[in-house]
């Protein structure tokens, strides 16, 4: 951040002490030569009372560098001069843009950057409607003149900074409309490139029910940004939101194929293939498995091994873990398909039950190695586990358990279900 410069010795010319600008020397003449700025104070506001003085671009710039001087001095910081000191600078260029400039821009910079330091502090605190204000300050005295006031390229990347601040604070204020206008603005910035700011305009879309609105955002924030991973993440996640799973799938193939070795994305893809495998209606309940259900089946098995193969062994986040548990699932969920096919079987239909059978038990037998992976990496750390990571455990000892009794593995069967009661508190 720039280093702030106050220029308090705002550099006085001689002034003839007239009749109707006698209060302005009088202020200049407590200041300079008394160095009593609460006099040169009290001068300086009679003479901005004065029709004679008030609309004199002198008036105002002696009136800055009083409140200049005072924001230097640790006895009046606290009551913020620079605010005054910025006003009266304003107005010096409202009467007469050229007077003083070089000088008038100098300090008029030095306040941009307080007003930006005090909104940073407060949105720092989550004082955000504290922050806007302060920044619209700094925007504000970006754009005297139509923005051509100032030389200085790099107050063009600040007020840039301050607008992304005002963006934020507004979102997070819950100030959505001011926050949209914001976000729009800095679409074409050519100092902020940001994706958070297509994540969050999405957001506010998805909470406003515009759901069109919300995805385009989306779209736009990942044409801007192809490569970013929170973008992407965000994007898939609506799609599962909102049930469009056809979407989804396409978008998840596409971003696969760009990053094959990324273990979140397969795991997503393997996800989205069982969603299509075992379809729920609008209340959750199961239908009539699809025509190419094999397909999806065949599908999410690759793409969850992919998930399994290109995660580490024992990463923090215990992903290795959870994706063992995905895979294990899905040959555990085929193969009740069968048991419920099998339960609805007549004796007369021996041949299709052992059929059916066999099926299952293979599928069952496929899905132990996973689960047992999962169950063996949380059972090593279970008193420290989240919730989400106690329910993956719980479920594949439950898994475990409905296997080992079918398998006729009754010790086995045993101890998961004095585990899982110890677990559950029993």
């Amino acid at each position: 951040m720039k280093k702030i410069l106050l220029i308090a010795a705002i550099g006085f010319s001689a002034m003839s002490a007239t009749a109707q600008d006698k209060n302005v020397a009088s202020a200049k003449e407590a200041l300079t030569l008394d160095g009593d700025t609460l006099k040169a104070k009290d001068y300086i506001e009679k003479a901005i009372q004065d029709p004679s003085t008030k609309n004199e671009a002198k008036t105002w710039w002696v009136r800055a560098g009083i409140y200049l001087a005072m924001q230097s001095s640790n006895k009046y910081k606290s009551s913020a001069p620079y605010k005054e000191a910025t006003a009266s600078l304003i107005k010096v260029i409202e009467i007469k843009p050229d007077y003083q400039k070089n000088e008038v821009n100098a300090n008029l910079l030095s306040c941009a950057y307080i007003y930006f330091n005090e909104g940073i502090e407060d949105y720092n605190s989550r004082k955000f409607d504290d922050a806007i204000e302060q920044m619209k300050h700094v925007v504000e005295i970006h754009d005297l003149q139509g923005g051509k006031r100032f030389s200085d390229k790099s107050f063009d990347t600040i007020a840039a900074k301050a607008k992304y601040v005002m963006a934020n604070a507004a979102y997070y204020g819950n100030r959505y409309d001011e926050a949209i206008t914001y976000i729009n603005e800095l679409k074409t910035s050519p100092y902020i490139k940001e994706p958070v700011l297509y994540m969050n305009l999405s957001d506010i879309y998805e909470k406003q029910k515009k759901n069109a609105e919300s995805i385009a955002a989306l779209e736009e924030g990942r044409r801007a940004f192809p490569e970013d991973k929170s973008l992407r993440i965000a994007e898939i996640n609506y799609y599962i939101k909102t049930g469009q799973q056809d979407v989804l799938i396409k978008k998840l193939e596409d971003a696969v194929a760009k990053e094959p070795n990324n273990a979140e994305l397969q795991a997503i893809l393997g996800n989205g293939y069982e969603q299509l495998a075992f379809p729920k209606d609008a209340a959750g309940h199961d239908v009539a498995k699809p025509a190419n259900y094999n397909d999806y089946i065949a599908k999410a098995e690759t793409a969850y091994q992919k998930a399994i193969d290109a995660t580490p062994e024992n990463t923090a986040n215990n992903q290795k873990a959870i994706y063992n548990y995905n895979l294990g699932a899905l040959f555990f969920n085929e193969a009740t398909v069968y048991n419920g096919q099998m339960k609805d079987l007549t004796t007369a239909e021996q041949k299709k039950y052992d059929d059916l059978k066999a099926k299952r038990d293979a599928l069952f037998t496929k899905s132990i190695p996973y689960l047992e992976n999962t169950y063996n990496a949380f059972d090593a750390k279970a008193g420290a586990l989240s919730n989400d990571d106690k329910n993956t455990y719980l479920s594949s000892m439950i898994a475990l358990q409905n296997i080992y009794a079918i398998q006729g593995k009754l010790d086995k069967a045993g101890e998961m279900k004095k585990k899982i009661a110890a677990l559950r508190g029993h």
